[in-house]
This record gives C-alpha cells, sequence and structure tokens, in this order.
C-alpha cells in the first residue's frame, strides 16, 4: 500500500496517511486503519480534489463530492442512458464501483 506524506523542511514526515476506496482520509499501520485523518495540512488530496475544511467535502472541478456517503451533493448535468442503469444515478461517484 502507498502513503502520502508530508514532511518539512528539513526531510522529516510530519504526516502520513491514505484514502479508502472513497476518498475517507485515514491513518494506516500493517494495512489496518488505525484512525481518521480530521484535518491535513495539505488542501489538496484524494485524487487531486481540494478539501473545503468548513463543508467537510471535496471540491471536484464541477461538483461537491461527499467521501462519508460516497457521492456528489449535486446533480451530474450529463443524463445517463436506460440501456446502461448505472449511469442513471446522477449522484453517485464511479458509479460506485471505485476499485474497478
Amino acid at each position: 500500500m502507498a502513503y502520502n506524506y508530508n514532511i518539512n523542511g528539513n526531510g522529516q514526515s510530519i504526516e502520513q496517511y491514505n484514502y479508502d476506496e472513497f476518498g475517507i482520509p485515514c491513518f494506516y499501520k500493517d494495512n489496518e486503519v488505525i484512525g481518521l485523518l480530521t484535518r491535513s495540512i495539505q488542501p489538496f488530496g484524494f485524487n487531486g480534489y481540494e478539501m473545503d475544511e468548513v463543508g467537510g467535502l471535496y471540491f471536484a472541478q464541477a461538483r461537491r463530492y461527499d467521501a462519508g456517503v460516497g457521492r456528489f451533493v449535486s446533480e451530474d448535468f450529463i443524463k445517463g442512458h436506460i440501456a446502461v442503469p448505472y449511469t442513471m444515478n446522477h449522484y453517485n461517484y464511479c458509479w460506485n464501483r471505485p476499485m474497478d
């Protein structure tokens, strides 16, 4: 598993974390979650999205994303197609399959 590190001017690690499949920032040890990262000195996180600390949402270029529920909080303006049923949910993230 790869980790994200924030280091100080002396090259010392001051923060080590990773994200779960839907973007919840977590502290890991031996591939086990040992805590949730509630605040980071790095404003950019999961997929390069900027975290809004007041609302707790990621700014994903055109919409806000809530990692806690794995959904966008606003509707996608690109409509789905009935032949591909999983595209009909306009709020989901990665068609609810982030690891595929």
